[in-house]
């Protein structure tokens, strides 16, 4: 029985709804991987030979070629490939006719949300022969949160090269640190805001809570360091809409042996900054302003 991200191809007309459909949930977390995306029927027989997709989500209704068909030619083709139907209240009949040719599930448009998502796609996964749904990047985060707790605990253990590169894939880190002023309740809320806006832009980062206490919040952050602009544009986006907060991003760092001193040397200017500049919501090492020294 083999072990892998399940590779997911995602199938619809409408821009909106593939883009919907890809930032639903955290797909790597829970074990699977889109391999790529087509607006109708006939651009996803092309992709399937190429991409090898455990499972294909397709809308009903497409120009060219429909997911009916789609379906036909699938089940006929790629018996093995497991096959979720995306319709909308009105359109039972084409629904029936594709459970007639052996598809997995269906979700109704406007219901689909990740938890139902999820769902339907762990389903689909339980019936693919020989397969065995593997969430990696849980693996990972855990062994990754596991060294983040000893090291904030204390910052003079020196955690091992080859072990730092299991947990952590990237060369560049970075800290995000918040005051949380009147929402010290929201931490769970912004932890969760926060990681789906840089998903959708950073899809590749890795991104974990290093501390929450009395008033805030700090967030280590692995990217590869050709992203920084990326991601002080995301937590400068996300500051404009939770302005009861105040954000910064620090200088990146190379060295994760470094975050609890990097995260206590940020945490110390935020609050500094915030004194001193009150109407301002998000600060970051490039372009700070003049503070007057004690």
């Amino acid at each position: 029985m083999t072990s892998e991200l399940c590779k997911v191809l995602i199938v619809d007309d409408e821009l909106l709804i593939r883009q919907g459909i890809k930032h639903y949930i955290q797909w790597e977390q829970e074990g699977f991987k889109i391999v790529g995306e087509a607006a109708n029927g006939q651009e996803a027989l092309s992709l399937i030979e190429a991409v090898q997709p455990h499972i294909v989500m397709t809308d009903i209704v497409m120009p060219i070629m429909d997911g009916e068909e789609l379906t036909k030619i699938i089940r006929a083709a790629y018996p093995r490939i497991q096959v979720i139907v995306l319709s909308s209240f009105g359109e039972f009949d084409y629904v029936r006719s594709t459970f007639q040719q052996g598809v997995t599930d269906y979700i109704l448009k406007p219901k689909l949300e990740g938890t139902l998502l999820l769902k339907a796609l762990q389903n689909a996964a339980d019936k693919i022969p020989s397969f065995q749904l593997v969430k990696k990047t849980q693996k990972e985060e855990s062994s990754a949160s596991f060294y983040i707790k000893r090291l904030m605990e204390d910052y003079s253990i020196e955690v091992e090269e080859d072990e730092m590169q299991k947990a952590f894939p990237y060369k560049s880190f970075f800290i995000i640190s918040l005051q949380l002023k009147k929402s010290a309740g929201k931490s769970n809320y912004i932890k969760e805001k926060l990681r789906n806006d840089l998903q959708k832009q950073l899809p590749d980062s890795f991104f974990l809570p290093i501390q929450s206490g009395e008033g805030e919040v700090g967030f280590l952050v692995n990217i590869d360091l050709h992203q920084e602009k990326c991601l002080v544009q995301v937590v400068e986006h996300t500051s404009m809409i939770m302005p009861d907060l105040v954000w910064s991003v620090s200088d990146h760092f190379s060295k994760v042996n470094n975050m609890k001193l990097m995260y206590e040397q940020q945490a110390a200017a935020l609050k500094r900054y915030s004194f001193y500049f009150p109407d301002q919501s998000f600060f970051n090492n490039e372009g700070l302003p003049a503070v007057e020294k004690d």
